[in-house]
């Protein structure tokens, strides 16, 4: 809302701020990373956005393709979320099948790496043995494949699991991911 955007604004402009029911100001010392799918330059055009708020919050623009644009963050992403989610349900998962990995490649992801966790959540969730299947995923994913053919030319091997480095494992990655195609 515009009056919330005028209070953001005050904010750091002054780097103070009151609480509310308090008569007294508190100086802060911030810094905002605001991300948004939706295109703000147009918005300051058409007045749902002000103006004033857009250029100081544009000081470095960061542009996050959707997860479709990053294939290759795929199954290092799943390989990262089979883990997290074996260990939250107690359960030993060691990969995911080479037909199951090569639909996650090529489904377009609507939803991001939200959309991903998620699946592979529920796939931990309702497997049936080790190794992750087709058939633990939504019925989403696996219409998906029968009207998308999977094409390969070569058959890629099975992704078992292995623990990734601290500095390796997409944790920076998936928490910016989930802005969706981030523009500011």
């Amino acid at each position: 809302p515009l009056a919330a955007q005028a209070s953001l604004l005050r904010v750091l402009e002054t780097k103070r701020f009151t609480r509310i029911g308090s008569p007294k100001e508190l100086n802060v010392d911030v810094r905002v990373v605001a991300a948004t799918h939706r295109n703000l330059e147009s918005m300051c055009s058409s007045g749902e956005f002000r103006s004033d708020l857009f250029f100081r919050l544009e000081a470095m623009t960061l542009t996050l393709p959707p997860l479709r644009e990053r294939q290759e963050e795929i199954e290092p992403l799943v390989s990262r979320f089979i883990q997290r989610s074996s260990e939250a349900n107690d359960v030993e998962i060691e990969g995911i099948d080479v037909e199951a990995l090569q639909l996650l490649r090529c489904y377009e992801w609507p939803g991001n790496i939200r959309e991903l966790r998620n699946a592979i959540d529920r796939a931990v969730a309702i497997a049936q043995s080790s190794v992750l299947t087709i058939e633990d995923f939504p019925r989403k994913l696996r219409s998906f494949g029968t009207h998308s053919p999977v094409q390969t030319t070569a058959t890629p091997p099975p992704l078992s699991l292995s623990p990734l480095p601290v500095d390796e494992a997409p944790e920076a990655i998936s928490g910016q991911s989930e802005r969706q195609s981030s523009q500011r």
